[in-house]
């Protein structure tokens, strides 16, 4: 439904009635001497009054329905212009500031869930090949590195390993 504003000015010698249709912020009119007002759609604003178009709110930004500003997207989520939502962060990647436009991968040996504002390293005796899942080295190899491994590495000579080890061990 539009929202609109009407006020009736009563001149006080003439008794004239006039109607005045003030298209307030977050509403605009197409056309002129029209007697109503229509709602911005969501992903656009207003923030003058009696404008015959609504803005598209900018990246990273978003707005619903009727309003006068945009609102920042929160971290771990991101928009296009004009958008009516803020959308998540696909799994494997991340986004660590508010207002973000897009999301970055995650570097390699680190995953993310959806909607994530940062990535974290997959554990010891794990691997990360891409960004969503960490996975168990497998038997005769290991991980050991805090910062997240994107492989795994094999054992020595001589040395054996459970899967998912942080390290080798030796014989007997």
């Amino acid at each position: 439904m539009p929202y609109w504003y009407v006020s009736i000015i009563n001149l006080i010698h003439t008794n004239i009635h006039i109607l005045i249709i003030i298209i307030i912020k977050g509403t605009f009119t197409q056309l002129k001497g029209s007697m109503t007002c229509s709602s911005c759609p969501a992903g656009y604003f207003q923030d003058h009054e009696g404008q015959s178009e609504c803005k598209p709110c900018n990246a990273g930004k978003y707005s619903y329905l009727g309003q006068a500003s945009c609102l920042q997207c929160d971290m771990g989520k991101y928009s296009e212009e004009g958008g009516g939502s803020c959308h998540y962060c696909p799994a494997g990647t991340f986004n660590s500031i508010s207002g973000a436009d897009s999301c970055t991968p995650c570097p390699s040996g680190k995953i993310s869930q959806i909607g994530a504002s940062f990535c974290t390293p997959c554990n010891l005796g794990s691997y990360a090949a891409s960004g969503t899942i960490c996975r168990l080295c497998p038997s005769g190899t290991y991980s050991n590195d805090p910062e997240g491994a994107t492989t795994c590495a094999q054992c020595e000579d001589g040395k054996i390993s459970v899967a998912g080890a942080a390290q080798c061990d030796s014989c007997g």
